[in-house]
């Protein structure tokens, strides 16, 4: 009997080295992330940024307003504002500006080569739903209105390089939510198609190879429980062959290229993030979201020069606040790099080297993710 205390003991005692061990490990390496504040007064909160090259950026910001209706609390967004900016030694010069007024805010601008596309629309809860779509010149910073969309609102834009302006969102009839896929040319609707309650995210690249872009998009449909669809849709300049490539259990959020011994599609979703292998079109779950939490935005980038990306991500819960670096091993993406931060923090986009770019309720943040010589 004394002998299985002993041997009982022991066991007890070398878990509790080797947790003590992990506990050091991931303290020292939740002390190799800094976040530094930026010399910068421009419009808060920053909701979104998009890089124009290796020290400008276009961010997104708007402001809430809380009104009382009927004894109903509602909350609504407006007073949009795009700035581009540009960042020297931690210091932000502002470029230019367009700020709307209202309940109409900006969304989802996306940059190719001078030209920057980007829609202004009303906050979601005013149910009018109307999109316009601009597109502004980097080189004189005019705007020219492309086209306005009524009874759509938009969740995701992207450009081709031929100019074509590609939308996801959804409209209403009868009180349903129907998503839809837009395609934009030359001020006119060239291609539409209906895909499920709502279009969420969305991709634009030559997947088959064949000179001709294509996209990947992703569809949801609400009833008997949430589901997203992905579709590849192989292309012409206005006619798709479309395929189903695979589903999700969950509405999908946001999608993003990383280059993993070569590219692949990552699914981010409120509970997982799931991997889309192209050369197969096989998908699996790669991170479990911890309950409670969610991924609020992130970036992929090579950050210890392997050839190998990792992620940074905002990582939040009702009152915790993290970025979280992820790295790829043996098929799963594991935690790496912890910073806690009592920010509230909307995107996180990469700025040079192992630095990342923060928008926040407070204004911007540059966040330091330091390596191991």
């Amino acid at each position: 009997m004394m002998k299985k205390r002993i041997v009982f003991l022991l066991a007890i005692a070398i878990i509790v080295f080797v947790l003590l061990i992990n506990h050091s490990f991931l303290m020292n390496k939740f002390r190799k992330m800094e976040l530094i504040k930026l010399n910068y007064s421009g419009p808060a909160p920053v909701i979104d940024l998009e890089r124009i090259n290796d020290n400008r950026f276009l961010l997104i910001a708007m402001k809430t307003f809380v009104k009382t209706k009927n004894g109903t609390i509602k909350l609504y967004f407006g007073e949009g504002e795009l700035q581009i900016i540009e960042i020297v030694n931690r210091t932000v010069k502002d470029l230019w500006s367009w700020k709307l007024k209202g309940y109409n805010i900006f969304s989802f601008p996306c940059i190719k080569g001078n030209k920057i596309a980007v829609a202004v629309t009303q906050s979601p809860n005013t149910h009018y739903q109307n999109t316009i779509i601009y597109e502004i010149d980097l080189k004189n910073y005019t705007i020219r209105k492309i086209i306005s969309i009524n009874n759509f609102y938009i969740i995701n834009l992207k450009l081709f390089k031929d100019g074509r302006i590609l939308l996801t969102g959804y409209s209403r009839a009868n009180e349903k939510e129907i998503g839809k896929v837009i395609i934009v040319k030359n001020k006119h609707i060239i291609f539409e198609k209906i895909l499920g309650d709502r279009t969420t995210a969305v991709l634009i690249s030559d997947f088959n190879k064949d000179g001709l872009e294509d996209f990947l998009i992703s569809s949801v449909k609400f009833d008997s429980g949430v589901r997203s669809t992905i579709y590849l849709f192989l292309g012409s300049s206005n006619s798709f062959k479309v395929i189903r490539v695979a589903t999700i259990p969950e509405i999908v959020l946001d999608a993003k290229i990383i280059n993993l011994n070569g590219d692949k599609v990552i699914f981010v979703c409120p509970h997982d993030m799931y991997l889309l292998n192209l050369s197969n079109w096989k998908l699996r779950k790669v991170f479990n979201v911890k309950k409670g939490y969610f991924i609020v935005s992130l970036d992929c980038v090579d950050l210890n020069r392997d050839g190998i990306d990792e992620i940074v991500a905002i990582y939040t819960n009702a009152t915790k606040r993290l970025f979280l670096e992820l790295k790829y091993e043996s098929g799963a993406f594991k935690p790496v790099q912890y910073y806690s931060s009592n920010l509230t923090c909307f995107v996180i986009r990469h700025l040079k080297n192992n630095s990342f770019i923060v928008g926040t309720t407070k204004g911007l943040y540059v966040l330091i993710a330091s390596r191991d010589s």
